[in-house]
C-alpha cells in the first residue's frame, strides 16, 4: 500500500500533470503500489524516465511549486533558463526567469520589461529571437525557442580553438544579427562566448573525460545571439559578485566603470569574443598575433581595431560584419592559409603556435618565439600528422590556472623511426658475423683429420 507521501503526489500528478502523457490513469497507481518510502518511489520514476533530475530534486526536497509556472511545466534547467512545455503541448521551449534580486540594484522590473518589449519585434536568422513576456509581481518569464545548440563557450572547451575561417564565419553572423538589433535602436550589453549559440549539432567522435557523449556543429551550424533586451542593468565591475569576474573580461573598457550599454560596447566585447574562438583564452592573455601567428594580418589589425580603447576609433557592427565577411570569402577563395580550413587532425585545434604553410600551401611546423611578458601557454598533449611537435594553446576553463610550456613530441617521429631501423640492421649485422665467426667454427684439434677418410 503506497504511503501517504506517495499518495500525496500521485493527488499532486492529477491536478497539475508533470509526467507525460503516458503516465497518465492506472500506470501510475500500479507502479507507486509496492512502495512504501516517497524517495525510493521518485528515483524509480527517475529511473524509469518519468521524470528529469531537476525534477526529481524538486520532488525530493519538498519544491513542488518549482515544478511549474502557470500553463508551462518545468522540465530541465539549459542556458540559463528551463526547458519547459505548456499543457498538452508537444514541443518545448526555453523559459527564463529574472527576479527582482536578478534585476537589483540598478535595474527595475519597469526598465527590463521595456528593453524585452522592444527586442521582442525584432526578427533576423542570427538572433535568439523572444515569443511572449509573462509577468508576476515576484518575477517576469520570458518565452524562447528551444535551439539544438551550444554556446561557443563550451565548444572552444570541447573541442579548441576554431579554424580560422570558422571563426571568422562565426563572428560574422553573430555581426549581422546584432548590427540589425543596433538598427533598431536595440543594444546588447553582454556580447560574450556564453551568449552566442551555434547548432544545429551533430555527434562528435571525441568523447567526454567521463565517457558521455559530446556533439559538435554540423557543416550547416549557424550562430545566434541569445538574451537581446534582457540583460539586466548593473553597477560597476567591482561591486559584481564574484562568480561574474569572467563578464568583466569581456566588457569594454567604457562599459566597466558605467551600467550604460552602447553599439561600440558590442564592437568591442565582439572582438573579445573572435579571440577567445582563436585562442580558448581571454583577450587578456596575449596579443593576437603571437597566440595565432597563423592568423593573416588584416584579420589582426581589424581585431585591433575593433578593442581600441576609444570608442570612437573602432568600426561599426555592420563595418566590422562586411570586412569578416571579405577576409573570410577571401581565405575560402585562394590558397592563402588553405591549411587552416580543417584541423590537421582530429585531436589537434588549428590553433598551433608553430603552423606555418609552404609556397605549394603545404603545411610545415616551425619553431616560434617565446613571449616572456605575459601569461604562459598551456599546452595540450596532441600530435599531428608527420610526427611532428607542436605547441598548442590549451582550451581552458575560464580561471586564473596556467599550465607551464612544454613541446609535445609525437612518440615515433621519423627520426625516431630511422635511429631505429640503423639500431636494428646494426644488431643482426653483428649477430650474423658472430654466427660465421663463432658459432660456425670447425670442431677437433688443427691435426685431426675427418674420420671417414681414415683408412
Amino acid at each position: 500500500m503506497a504511503s501517504a507521501d506517495i499518495r500525496a503526489f500521485l493527488d499532486f500528478q492529477r491536478e497539475r500533470p508533470i509526467l507525460p502523457l503516458e503516465w497518465s490513469g492506472d500506470r501510475l497507481e500500479r507502479l507507486a503500489e509496492p512502495f512504501e518510502d516517497r524517495d525510493s518511489f521518485f528515483d524509480e520514476l527517475m529511473k524509469q524516465r518519468a521524470i528529469t533530475p531537476y525534477q526529481h530534486e524538486c520532488l525530493a526536497s519538498d519544491r513542488w511549486s518549482e515544478l511549474g509556472f502557470e500553463q508551462y511545466d518545468l522540465i530541465e534547467r539549459r542556458h540559463g533558463g528551463f526547458v519547459a512545455k505548456r499543457h498538452f503541448a508537444t514541443a518545448a521551449v526555453l523559459l527564463k526567469r529574472y527576479t527582482n534580486d536578478d534585476l537589483a540594484p540598478a535595474d527595475r522590473f519597469e526598465a527590463f520589461a521595456a528593453r524585452a518589449g522592444a527586442a521582442i519585434s525584432l526578427e533576423h536568422p542570427h538572433l535568439v529571437p523572444i515569443h511572449r513576456i509573462h509577468s508576476t509581481s515576484e518575477a517576469i518569464w520570458v518565452e524562447q525557442p528551444l535551439r539544438d545548440a551550444d554556446d561557443l563557450k563550451k565548444l572552444v572547451g570541447d573541442f579548441g580553438p576554431l579554424p580560422t575561417i570558422r571563426a571568422c564565419e562565426f563572428v560574422e553572423q553573430a555581426a549581422r544579427g546584432l548590427a540589425h538589433a543596433h538598427a533598431a535602436g536595440v543594444t546588447h550589453g553582454d556580447i560574450r562566448p556564453h551568449q552566442l549559440l551555434v547548432g544545429p549539432l551533430v555527434p562528435s567522435s571525441k568523447v567526454a573525460p567521463d565517457g558521455a557523449q559530446r556533439f559538435r556543429p554540423s557543416a550547416e551550424a549557424t550562430v545566434t545571439v541569445a538574451d537581446l533586451g534582457l540583460v539586466p542593468e548593473r553597477t560597476r565591475v567591482a561591486d559584481w559578485p564574484p562568480d561574474w569576474s569572467d563578464r568583466a573580461s569581456y566588457l569594454a573598457p567604457e562599459r566597466r566603470d558605467s551600467a550604460e550599454r552602447t553599439p561600440r560596447g558590442d564592437v568591442w566585447s565582439l572582438a573579445a569574443t573572435f579571440y577567445f574562438l582563436m585562442t580558448g583564452h581571454r583577450p587578456t592573455y596575449g596579443p593576437l598575433g603571437i597566440v595565432r601567428p597563423d592568423c593573416p594580418p588584416d584579420l589582426i589589425e581589424l581585431y585591433d581595431s575593433a578593442i581600441a580603447v576609444d570608442p570612437e576609433l573602432r568600426t561599426t557592427m555592420d563595418e566590422f560584419a562586411d570586412r569578416f565577411a571579405s577576409i573570410a570569402r577571401r581565405l575560402k577563395g585562394s590558397n592563402e592559409q588553405a591549411a587552416l580550413t580543417e584541423p590537421l587532425s582530429a585531436e589537434v585545434p588549428i590553433g598551433s603556435e608553430v603552423l606555418a604553410v609552404k609556397t605549394d600551401g603545404s603545411p610545415t611546423f616551425e619553431p616560434a618565439p617565446v613571449p616572456t611578458d605575459w601569461q604562459e601557454y598551456g599546452v595540450a598533449s596532441s600530435a599531428v600528422a608527420g610526427g611532428q611537435g607542436v605547441f598548442v594553446p590549451e582550451a581552458i576553463d575560464e580561471s586564473s590556472r596556467s599550465t607551464r610550456r612544454r613541446k609535445v613530441e609525437a612518440p615515433f617521429s621519423r627520426k625516431r623511426l630511422l635511429i631505429l631501423a640503423v639500431v636494428f640492421v646494426g644488431f643482426n649485422i653483428l649477430a650474423l658475423l658472430f654466427w660465421l665467426l663463432v658459432l660456425n667454427k670447425p670442431a677437433g684439434g688443427p691435426g685431426e683429420t675427418d674420420p671417414k677418410s681414415r683408412k
